[in-house]
Parts: C-alpha cells; sequence; structure tokens
C-alpha cells in the first residue's frame, strides 16, 4: 500500500489537495495501466465537515485526472453529528 497525504486545508480544498499528490507521481499513462492490471487503485480521502449539511465539490479537470488513470474515489465523510450517539 502506497500512502501519500497533503497539508491540511481549512477550507477544504479537496481539488488543490488531489492535484498535489498526483504532482509527486508518474504522469506516465503506461504505468498507471500496467499497476492498474495488478492492483486496486483508489484514492481515499478523510472529510471532517463541521455542520451536517456541509458541500464539497470536485472540479472536472480532478475528476478527468483520476477517471484517465483508472483510479476510483472514497469519501469517508465525518460530520459534527458523526460524533453523536444514536441512543441519545
Amino acid at each position: 500500500m502506497w500512502r501519500l497525504r497533503t497539508k491540511h486545508c481549512e477550507p477544504a480544498n479537496l481539488d488543490s489537495q488531489i492535484v498535489e499528490i498526483f504532482q509527486k507521481l508518474p504522469d506516465d499513462l503506461k504505468v498507471w495501466q500496467q499497476l492498474s492490471m495488478r492492483y486496486e487503485i483508489d484514492m481515499f480521502c478523510g472529510l471532517f465537515f463541521e455542520k451536517t449539511n456541509d458541500v464539497i465539490s470536485i472540479a472536472p479537470e480532478t475528476m478527468h485526472i483520476l477517471s484517465s488513470l483508472g483510479i476510483t474515489l472514497k469519501l469517508d465523510i465525518y460530520t459534527e453529528r458523526s460524533q453523536v450517539d444514536v441512543g441519545e
């Protein structure tokens, strides 16, 4: 498993963080095709929202980077409400 991290951003800027990660990686499509034949490739992002109805968007250019390399985007979303016990 590879783990790459970016700087913490407030407010969240998922596009810039994804671009920052891919600036550290090769952009050769053949390399990514070979990797995807051997491994499951995903971009996992943890998002922490203060409110339950916060919004984040992902630009078409960012989605294009991921899709052209065959990378699935996985989002783990936490809100202030996530901390509340269901029984309360």
